[in-house]
């Protein structure tokens, strides 16, 4: 007869993916994003800025950041396929039930869905992050 094996609650010790992103230290009570510790960052940098050092691993100069909050500006705009399941099935849904699914619609538009080259990957974080505050204001609006 063998031993049973350990049982194993929760994620203690499980590895999911491997990142030079960030850093969490919880014996320490740090979390290190993008070389900066976070209390480095929180207050100090916009969301955008925030967004180009996950994204391109620097925080930006001036130029890319306003490149960047461009860009976001112009993906903002939520077309018609994400309006119309905004106003169908998700008008009535609740809190996180709704935001799940009208975030499925998010990419309904994407021209280059295929594609998962990182130049892609980047247009498509920068259209998803730009429509998600959209999507919740449009979602709120509705119902109110």
């Amino acid at each position: 007869m063998t031993a049973a094996a350990p049982l194993a609650r929760g994620l203690e010790g499980i590895v999911s993916h491997v990142t030079n992103l960030s850093d969490v230290d919880g014996t320490a009570g740090r979390l290190i994003i993008g070389g900066y510790d976070v209390h480095q960052l929180a207050g100090k940098v916009s969301f955008e800025e925030a967004a180009h050092l996950l994204w391109y691993g620097e925080l930006p100069n001036r130029q890319q950041l306003d490149e960047l909050c461009r860009h976001m500006a112009v993906a903002r705009h939520l077309p018609s396929p994400i309006l119309d399941v905004l106003g169908g099935p998700v008008r009535h849904a609740s809190g996180m039930h709704a935001l799940r699914m009208a975030a499925a619609t998010l990419s309904v538009d994407e021209p280059d869905a295929d594609n998962l080259s990182p130049d892609s990957n980047r247009r498509r974080a920068v259209r998803i992050t730009a429509r998600m505050p959209a999507l919740v204001a449009h979602q709120q609006r509705l119902r109110l």
